[in-house]
């Protein structure tokens, strides 16, 4: 698989050593866009909302991101739809910080507590299901076992 198709197909399964990389692609992404666009963001007092730029340079990695995630979910033998709710969330996080939702956690209403842990949860038990815990062995209906794909590519013969 090559990395475009890693970071923009949704299709197929991909073990937890593809999704580590393209999760820290992700990352890495996220943390250059945020130095180069609006460092201050995390130092700002009071707390404010990022940039609109930051806000864009995110979203567009929301695609990457719900790939990865998407194949990771198939690979669990899990509905691919899990994944897609899962980029929908990230997509309702960037847009709700860009209006000011929970920029500073001490002026918080008890609301927005309540659905920024709810939604932290979500978030939580999607990294521990993508990140730790093994694919379906064989073949499932998303396609074929991965590690089996990736030992018969190295195998001799």
């Amino acid at each position: 698989m090559t990395l475009f198709e890693l970071l923009f197909s949704f299709s197929g399964r991909i073990g937890r050593q593809a999704w580590w990389t393209g999760f820290a692609i992700g990352c890495a992404a996220a943390l250059i866009g945020t130095l180069a666009l609006d460092p201050g963001v995390w130092l700002a007092e009071p707390p404010r909302a990022p940039h609109p730029n930051l806000a864009l340079w995110n979203l567009a990695w929301v695609i990457p991101m719900t790939a990865i995630t998407v194949k990771r979910f198939s690979d669990r033998n899990r509905p691919q739809w899990l994944g897609y709710a899962v980029g929908a969330v990230g997509i309702a996080l960037i847009v709700a910080e860009q209006s000011g939702f929970m920029v500073d956690p001490e002026r918080a209403t008890r609301g927005e507590h309540v659905l920024f842990w709810a939604t932290a949860a979500v978030m939580l038990a999607a990294f521990v299901d993508n990140a730790f815990l093994k694919g379906t062995p064989g073949p499932n209906r998303y396609g074929p076992d991965p590690l089996t794909a990736e030992l018969l590519l190295r195998s001799p013969g």
